[in-house]
């Protein structure tokens, strides 16, 4: 892929980002993405939440692919993990 676009979307940004965590993507993808991905608080979000998957199902012996239905349970289950960490972080900075 290597030659991306600007104006590519985040959506677009993390789908191959998915790729760089699961080491498939080339070195000049890594870069550019993961450039987007530090820069861009939504995708940098999104892809800790797929890493996060991604460690969990690696952890637990997970060689095969997960059901769709419980990748997506697992998604949401981290992402109110992430939002619960983060609103209580946010409470704390608040005088």
């Amino acid at each position: 892929m290597t030659e991306m676009p600007r104006d590519m979307t985040c959506a677009e940004y993390i789908a191959i980002a998915l790729t760089v965590l699961d080491g498939e993507a080339s070195d000049a993808d890594i870069t550019v993405v993961m450039a987007h991905v530090v820069a861009c608080v939504s995708c940098s979000s999104e892809y800790q939440v797929q890493q996060q998957v991604k460690y969990l199902v690696h952890r637990s012996g997970g060689c095969s692919v997960a059901p769709e239905g419980l990748r997506m349970r697992v998604v949401a289950s981290v992402r109110q993990v992430t939002v619960v960490a983060t609103d209580a972080h946010d409470r704390e900075e608040q005088p």
